[in-house]
């Protein structure tokens, strides 16, 4: 698969040049009817660029207060009732010695849960209607490929500044609660490369594609990054001893239970951001980006903002693959194991250790 994956883009480069004609493109204005390219560029333009796609964009607002007051409501929801009374209550932890571990208070880790609930809730919606709205419209390769000739609908329009909402969201929690740079950068390409689309009016059907295949991975992320969260209290209680007047055995259980939905998750994650954020975001982007070189409408800033961008985003995505790689092979080395020792124990006769801790003590 993660082969595949890297000799996917040679394909889709040898499709484009083979069937994204110009010729076969019905919804495509020609060439001499789109506006001449424009090469000024200036701090100025690009204020005005900010002004009229960013702040003056209602639709983007809308989206990021709801964005913000889902997340106050989590955080109070996770702080004052989730992490008391279900996790701590659940796994026979006190309070009090939860507050002098700095990576388990639940104060701080509250206002971080929160974020992964409003960016599971963001990419399910974001996920659902880009894919509802490229069922409906019926969308082919070719299409997509050849958009830097077509005009963005108004609906696709729409589905990006409701992106560019949630975008905001983050950009600002970032810099509240992360403040790393390298993460503020990485979450700054994309409302980027959705202002610069947005403002040329061109091209902006391919965002859909690009945010489903990644959204679909987010999704998964946020699932592992809970079941973490679980595998540590978990551990705490057991190690601590806090956890000594719950059954050793039902922490034990939920451990398991906690391990293999991380394990399982892991696996889903590894495929799926191999196939879709390697592999078909690459037959993506790549044609796309051929296309917009060659483009005579299209202003070289535009053409070095494109390019720069997406071979960024792709070679990211490439990097991360070999980790990726790694983390697949490790849960897949945890996940059978455990099914092969569960098989040997059945067959094996069990003791108990109750009754050799009583004949201990009786000696």
């Amino acid at each position: 698969l993660w082969l595949f994956s890297w000799l996917l883009p040679l394909l889709s480069l040898v499709n484009a040049s083979a069937s994204s004609s110009l010729s076969h493109c019905v919804d495509c204005i020609p060439e001499d009817e789109l506006p001449s390219p424009t090469s000024n560029f200036s701090l100025r333009a690009f204020a005005g660029l900010l002004y009229e796609h960013l702040l003056c964009a209602p639709i983007v607002w809308q989206w990021a207060m709801l964005y913000f007051c889902l997340w106050f409501a989590f955080q109070y929801a996770f702080s004052h009732f989730y992490y008391p009374w279900f996790v701590f209550q659940r796994y026979g932890i006190t309070e009090n010695s939860v507050k002098s571990h700095h990576s388990l208070n639940h104060q701080r880790r509250s206002p971080i849960a929160a974020n992964k609930v409003v960016s599971f809730i963001a990419a399910v919606l974001t996920v659902v209607r880009c894919a509802l709205y490229m069922h409906r419209a019926n969308w082919d390769y070719d299409y997509l490929w050849n958009s830097i000739y077509i005009p963005g609908p108004r609906p696709v329009l729409d589905l990006l500044d409701s992106s560019l909402g949630y975008f905001v969201f983050d950009i600002v929690y970032l810099f509240v609660y992360h403040r790393q740079l390298s993460f503020i950068i990485h979450h700054l390409v994309v409302p980027v490369a959705i202002l610069g689309v947005k403002s040329f009016g061109f091209g902006c059907q391919l965002g859909l594609p690009i945010f489903v295949t990644a959204d679909v991975t987010t999704l998964l992320l946020n699932v592992v990054w809970f079941a973490e969260d679980h595998v540590k209290y978990i551990n705490f209680a057991i190690d601590s001893g806090d956890g000594e007047h719950k059954s050793k055995l039902n922490l034990s259980a939920s451990l398991s239970f906690w391990n293999t939905v991380k394990t399982v998750t892991q696996l889903l994650f590894g495929v799926s951001f191999l196939y879709l954020r390697l592999g078909q975001l690459s037959y993506l982007i790549l044609p796309w980006l051929k296309t917009v070189v060659l483009a005579k409408h299209v202003s070289m800033a535009y053409k070095t903002i494109a390019v720069v961008g997406n071979l960024a985003l792709l070679g990211t995505s490439y990097w991360w693959s070999i980790h990726v790689l790694k983390l697949l092979l490790n849960a897949f080395r945890k996940l059978v194991p455990q099914s092969s020792n569960l098989s040997q124990s059945q067959k094996q006769p069990q003791c108990i250790p109750h009754k050799i801790a009583v004949q201990n003590k009786q000696r």
